[in-house]
């Protein structure tokens, strides 16, 4: 299970577990389901509106959802605390997969901070894109 570490405008900083009534109530307020909302969407109003939700469940004051809760927010983090599940063959393959498509040496993965790995794995994800539409343009 995924948690956030929540670090506030006046430098409070704290983390919670996103447990599953947290999730039930996102799908609730967002119509689907969190994974599917987060990875289709991938919109920070959902990450920050997750912070307010465990905040609000900690019995933390918090303004209502909004902006003024949003600026009292310095950073908002997504951390896997599970990552002992994820099997070390899987992450092998999936940089080799990167350094194979980006030509980056595989060594430049390990330290990559999350926000160039997330720009890496997008103009990636923009280009199969494109690709299967030009696929399905030629069929018709």
């Amino acid at each position: 299970m995924a948690k956030l570490k929540i670090t506030r405008a006046n430098g409070e900083v704290t983390e919670h577990k996103i447990t599953p009534g947290i999730e039930y109530s996102f799908e609730l307020k967002w119509g689907a389901g969190i994974s599917k909302i987060l990875r289709e969407h991938e919109q920070q109003t959902h990450i920050f509106w997750l912070a307010w939700e465990c905040l609000r469940k900690s019995g933390a004051q918090v303004p209502i959802f909004g902006v003024e809760f949003i600026d009292s927010l310095e950073t908002v983090e997504v951390l896997d605390e599970e990552k002992k599940i994820i099997k070390r063959d899987s992450i092998v393959y999936g940089i080799a997969a990167l350094a194979v498509e980006t030509g980056i040496p595989p060594s430049e993965f390990i330290n990559m901070d999350s926000e160039m790995y997330r720009a890496i794995i997008q103009v990636i994800t923009d280009r199969a894109e494109r690709v299967k539409n030009a696929s399905r343009s030629r069929r018709r």
